[in-house]
């Protein structure tokens, strides 16, 4: 069996110990009931946090050989014996860029971490870890294996083996899966050949998205310092990237090689015909919140190969290094992967690319831009602001008074209408925002001069059946207010249907996203 699929108690623990006081309400019901419990027994022992699961559980892979067998005991007295333990992990961690997070975790065991490692599982112990474990736990792993197994049992991933093994200059004939509930929503690397995943149970994952995850999982590890230190130089390249770099890290706790594993991961599953390239725009447009667009103009150039790739850090590096990737192709790349946008799916696609890309670059531009876009924008539109004097600003689904000390303009070119709102200081521009709803991105705050503001930009496709569709951007350049609207033709309405839900993007998804990048070209001012 070249999939082998286990469960750990030790990992389950692993887990507990960082999230019995930080976990949030995305988790599963019976992983609350359980780190609750667990919270409920323990006191305050865990309130200072424990270190990233993840990276405790790549140290424990490395050292105790069965991990589907070992108890609280074993992980108590490995930890006991930290100084024995230590030069073992260093042997056998060869990867830097794995070394970059491995080695100061070992340093930190050793200078006390260790000790107060063993307080915790003593605690977990006391508190009945291990019945509550096998109670409630282990059933819920068991099922999704046996789930995996009826849908595995007789897959072929040689293919998908064979192609890491070319990629990473390793030898990879099989994979071990450790199933776990406690560690959801998280999934990740262990060693070479295994990984740990956590519980799911959407009908795609059954599919497809495990052998996804092995291809994910299991081409960690790769990177060189060299290539993540040539990436994040790269990165910095431009506004969007350094934005989409900077929510990547600090926002989702991911890492330098997460872009390469990706565009890896569509490699590999396209070349063994589990998914298509149509398919895998549609899996990746939304990922990560769309913070990873290196990930599939990466995989376009992969796929463009003559030969299959071997060595992939050396290819990535040749990549950079020779030219062949340009920030200034990112977004035509990317987006000659797109389908029409004719049906829901390819709509969506079409839709949410641009949103968050425009989202990535208003983040940073809306803190850091000090000069004002007015004059680009009437280059742009070939088309003149005019004064208003009117009080009362509509936009999205709300009406604002202005003060008289307040500058309105307002410019209108082909179906769009741009206004512009000059405020006294930046802080009274961030507070002027408008109700709004349809499709659109979730906003993250942002902090100006000490102060949190909320929806500091709209990136919204609104839906009328009276009047025609039409898109919502605003956002905040200097001390100036910017309101888009770019209306879609007259026709183009919402003609949804409770029987078909679907209609309107069948019908008019072009008109629409059309209107979509009339807005964007705005924000592009900007990028």
């Amino acid at each position: 069996m070249k999939i082998n699929l286990k469960t750990s108690m030790i990992f389950d623990a692993i887990c507990a110990c960082s999230l019995i006081y930080n976990h949030g309400n995305y988790n599963k019901m019976a992983q609350n009931e359980c780190l609750n419990i667990l919270k409920e027994r323990t006191g305050e022992i865990f309130k200072e946090g424990a270190p990233s699961y993840s990276t405790m559980c790549g140290i424990v892979a490395g050292y105790i050989d069965d991990p589907s067998c070992a108890t609280l005991d074993d992980l108590y007295l490995m930890f006991q014996s930290i100084s024995d333990v230590d030069p073992v992990i260093r042997s056998k961690v060869k990867n830097e860029f794995k070394q970059s997070f491995i080695f100061p975790t070992l340093d930190m065991l050793k200078n006390g971490g260790a000790v107060k490692y063993c307080e915790y599982i003593t605690a977990l112990k006391a508190a009945g870890f291990e019945e509550l474990w096998r109670e409630k736990v282990l059933p819920i792993e068991q099922e999704q294996i046996k789930k995996l197994q009826e849908n595995f049992e007789t897959a072929d991933i040689d293919s998908i083996l064979k192609t890491i093994s070319d990629l990473k200059g390793s030898d990879c004939d099989s994979v071990t899966t450790y199933i776990s509930l406690l560690s959801y929503p998280v999934s990740f690397t262990l060693d070479e050949t295994s990984f740990l995943d956590t519980i799911n149970d959407h009908e795609d994952y059954y599919k497809n998205e495990f052998l996804s995850m092995i291809a994910h999982e299991l081409m960690h590890g790769f990177a060189s310092l060299e290539l993540t230190e040539i990436y994040s130089k790269f990165m910095e390249s431009s506004r969007y990237l350094r934005s989409t770099h900077k929510s990547l890290i600090k926002d989702m706790h991911s890492g330098d090689e997460e872009e390469f594993v990706m565009a890896a991961e569509y490699y590999i599953l396209w070349r063994s015909k589990i998914m298509s390239k149509e398919q895998i725009v549609l899996k990746n447009y939304s990922r990560y919140g769309g913070c990873v667009p290196m990930a599939l103009y990466i995989f376009d150039y992969m796929t463009k190969e003559q030969n299959p790739i071997e060595n992939y850090d050396e290819w990535l590096k040749n990549g950079f290094k020779n030219g062949l990737f340009k920030e200034e192709n990112i977004f035509s790349t990317i987006d000659a992967l797109l389908d029409f946008p004719t049906d829901y799916d390819n709509f969506f696609a079409n839709l949410f690319l641009i949103f968050h890309r425009c989202s990535y670059i208003l983040r940073d531009a809306q803190l850091t831009v000090t000069e004002d876009i007015k004059n680009q924008i009437e280059q742009l539109t070939n088309a003149q602001f005019v004064l208003s004097n009117d009080r009362q600003v509509s936009f999205a689904d709300s009406t604002k008074e202005i003060g008289a000390d307040i500058v309105r303009e307002m410019l209108t070119s082909d179906h769009m209408i741009v206004e512009r709102i000059e405020f006294q200081n930046k802080k009274d521009a961030l507070g002027f925002h408008f109700a709004y709803g349809g499709s659109n991105v979730g906003v993250l705050p942002i902090e100006y001069n000490g102060e949190k503001f909320e929806n500091s930009y709209i990136l919204n496709m609104a839906y009328h059946k009276d009047k025609s569709n039409r898109v919502e951007f605003s956002f905040v350049c200097t001390n100036a207010r910017y309101l888009i609207t770019s209306a879609c033709p007259d026709y183009v309405i919402d003609i949804d249907t409770k029987d078909d839900e679907s209609a309107t993007y069948r019908a008019y998804g072009i008109e629409m996203i059309e209107a979509v990048k009339k807005a964007e070209s705005i924000v592009m001012l900007l990028k």
